[in-house]
């Protein structure tokens, strides 16, 4: 719903406004819809404005007032029958813009100048965000246009068809082999990024990079025949990187031309890690090779994590927003999340969503809700990344993002509740409603008691003796028992065949028989030959006992009385086992053991706070059993009680290999045994081996005490503070 009226018209309504004689007006389609771009040539600054305001700004001569420009604009809107009416409210808020950006060339009483103040003050607002940000602090340096403007030849080559395809020939074959050797690039990462030598060389090459990449955007300014205003300096902690200013691509009437201007200084950094690639893999290890894999780093992550990602307000956000023709993306995401606030959580119906066409709701409602998740991400996993090398700085950047990413936006927030100008005639309404929340988020948060677990894994688990393994090699010639089936000690499981062993058997029978005979055949007075055939028959006959012995391992028996469970029924039927391979098990109808590998962080609060255990498989999540605590390891340890717990079994524990080619854990775990009560078994409930999740209940305390416990475990774990 449009405001007609203005409680601020009085203030402004006997001005004279005038454009500068800078300011043109360019035409533009965003998304069907056709506005007016006010472009100031002097000072390079955009506004975009719908062509019924500039209807009414072309009525700005400096001798009309403001009073009768609107009069005159309603005048022809009803001759026109036009149903768009500029309102007084829109007309003070295009004056305050223009006025802010320095397009009037009209003088201001001090009333209005009043009134109009604010929109300086958001101008100062965003000039002091760019100039005092601690994150990145800007220095202008001199006017670059004439510099690039000799190298106009140059950029008209740069950016031709031959020229990408020269790209495409470099870049694509790098990175495959980036993938090929993701290993060696990425082992020991941290540590080699952080090493104190190799930060010498980023800081080095940082700059370098960034170089290239800001001369390739202001390359590309030039090769549309734009100009380049402004040269300087980012100090990004305190890392001096160059910067151009290329707003004047925004002129350009091709949104393809705009967001090449772009995407070319990310395709100028794939280009330098390319190229960096190929000298990584030909260098011999030293100074090249490490320069190369900080180039690589440089144009690799912050192409693929910041520069290139539109979730970021750098030039893939640019390229974005080109596409999609939604200039100012963020702001607007962000403004139309104030809207959706203030229209439905305050009640203020004078709220006005800031969308030229429906087809824009969906981008600003997922941006402004997606972006600020993944740069929050982003800045958390750089504050851990450089903590854990470097305590002190990662603590001073975790206060200003801290201040920049919570604390200012909340005070914001809480601001515009207080004096937002869409809440005017609603602020008693919204102040209730936000002391409402803000208490039921406070009592949520500090107050309720909510359950507290941890939630661990396990295996179903069987003592070593119900294990039935082969002791020889030998292919499965029968089974005698059916699974589930119940048997005694001694009972026949399953019988193999080993042709090699009952052939030896035979031989060596024939060999005792010959001996034998040969011991009768000789006179009773030769010593000497008896004394050498009585041994060959004894050592012959021991050998014949352990084949004997042998051949009866091939029939495989029970060892103590219980139910026979086979590890695979498919597996058994004519299948070759090798030795040690487990057949089965022999055991109760179920195991009411589970071994669970609980993480060194969460052991203290089980032993401190346990108030119940749950158990339920991952093969049947449906399914819940309760259970109770029998054991705990008085030592943490990095292997695992079962391989099937690490990645590689399926499970999600981070494991490695060690020497001997098991895998270790990559931090200690503690074995805990709890045991389930035997009244809610059956032999298809807890199959043996079979992963399992453990929910150790800690009893119920506020969400509040809950972070801090993890962040203090975290924090211990990682820092050691």
């Amino acid at each position: 719903m449009q405001i007609l009226f203005s409680e601020h018209w009085h203030l402004v309504r006997h001005l004279k406004p005038q454009l500068r004689g800078s300011v043109a007006a360019l035409p533009r389609t965003l998304r069907g819809k056709t506005w007016v771009l006010l472009h100031d040539s002097f000072t390079h600054k955009f506004i975009r404005i719908t062509p019924e305001a500039w209807q009414v700004m072309m009525l700005m001569d400096g001798r009309r007032t403001l009073d009768e420009i609107w009069e005159m604009a309603c005048a022809r809107a009803d001759r026109e029958n036009s149903p768009e009416t500029v309102g007084q409210h829109e007309l003070v808020q295009m004056l305050g813009q223009l006025y802010s950006n320095d397009m009037l060339a009209t003088q201001v009483p001090a009333d209005a100048s009043e009134m109009l103040s604010r929109f300086r003050k958001q101008r100062f607002n965003r000039w002091k965000q760019s100039y005092f940000n601690p994150l990145s602090i800007k220095i202008p340096l001199f006017y670059p246009d004439l510099w690039f403007e000799k190298q106009r030849n140059w950029s008209d080559k740069l950016f031709s068809r031959m020229a990408l395809v020269i790209w495409l020939i470099l870049v694509l074959p790098a990175m495959f082999l980036v993938g090929q050797h993701w290993n060696a690039l990425t082992e020991n990462f941290s540590d080699r990024v952080l090493a104190s030598h190799n930060l010498f060389i980023l800081w080095l090459t940082y700059p370098v990079v960034k170089s290239i990449h800001e001369w390739a955007h202001g390359m590309a300014v030039k090769a549309w025949r734009g100009s380049v205003r402004e040269i300087g300096l980012l100090l990004i902690f305190f890392m001096p990187v160059p910067y151009v200013d290329a707003s004047s691509s925004y002129r350009f009437a091709s949104k393809w031309h705009r967001a090449a201007v772009s995407t070319a200084g990310i395709m100028a950094e794939l280009l330098l890690g390319a190229l960096a690639m190929y000298v990584w893999l030909w260098a011999e290890a030293g100074t090249v090779r490490a320069l190369a894999f900080n180039v690589i780093l440089i144009s690799g992550v912050s192409t693929l994590l910041v520069n290139g990602n539109p979730l970021m307000r750098y030039d893939g956000y640019y390229i974005l927003t080109d596409i999609l023709e939604i200039p100012n993306l963020a702001q607007r995401a962000k403004t139309y999340w104030v809207y959706l606030s203030d229209r439905f959580l305050f009640g203020s119906k004078d709220a006005k969503p800031p969308i030229g066409v429906e087809t824009e709701r969906f981008w600003l409602l997922s941006y402004g809700a997606v972006a600020p998740v993944y740069r929050l991400i982003i800045m958390l996993s750089l504050i851990w990344f450089i903590g854990q090398q470097y305590f002190f700085f990662g603590v001073l950047l975790a206060l200003v993002s801290l201040w920049l990413t919570l604390l200012q936006p909340l005070y914001k927030a809480v601001k515009h509740i207080f004096s937002g100008s869409s809440l005017s005639r609603y602020r008693p309404q919204a102040l209730r409603r936000f002391y409402v929340l803000s208490a039921v988020v406070f009592i949520t948060i500090f107050a309720i008691p909510v359950p507290f677990y941890s939630v661990q894994e396990g295996v179903v688990w069987l003592p070593e003796q119900a294990v039935v393994r082969t002791y020889l090699d030998g292919h499965i010639v029968s089974q005698k028992v059916k699974p589930h089936q119940a048997i005694q000690a001694g009972d026949i499981i399953l019988t193999l065949d080993n042709p090699e062993i009952y052939q030896e058997k035979r031989l060596v029978q024939k060999r005792v028989d010959e001996i034998a005979l040969q011991i009768r055949q000789t006179q009773p007075h030769d010593l000497s030959r008896l004394q050498i055939l009585k041994q060959q028959h004894h050592a012959e006959s021991a050998k014949l006992s352990r084949l004997q012995q042998e051949a009866e391992l091939l029939t495989v028996r029970a060892q103590h009385s219980g139910y026979w469970y086979p590890a695979d029924i498919k597996q058994l039927d004519g299948q070759f086992m090798k030795k040690g391979s487990v057949l089965g098990y022999v055991a109760e109808q179920a195991s009411d053991t589970i071994r669970v590998a609980v993480r060194q962080d969460d052991m203290k609060l089980i032993e401190e706070r346990l108030h119940a255990v749950q158990i339920r498989p991952v093969t049947q999540m449906e399914r819940s059993y309760t259970a109770t605590l029998s054991r705990i390891t008085p030592r943490g340890d990095f292997s695992l009680v079962s391989p099937a717990l690490g990645i590689e079994g399926g499970g999600q524990i981070a494991t490695r290999p060690n020497e001997s080619g098991s895998h270790q854990a990559l931090e200690r775990f503690f074995d805990v045994d709890v045991m389930v009560p035997r009244t809610q078994l059956n032999y298809e409930t807890l199959i043996f081996g079979q992963r399992v999740y453990v929910r150790f209940g800690l009893g119920q305390t506020p969400l509040a005490w809950q972070w801090f416990l993890r962040l203090k475990q975290l924090f211990l774990k990682e820092f050691y503070v």
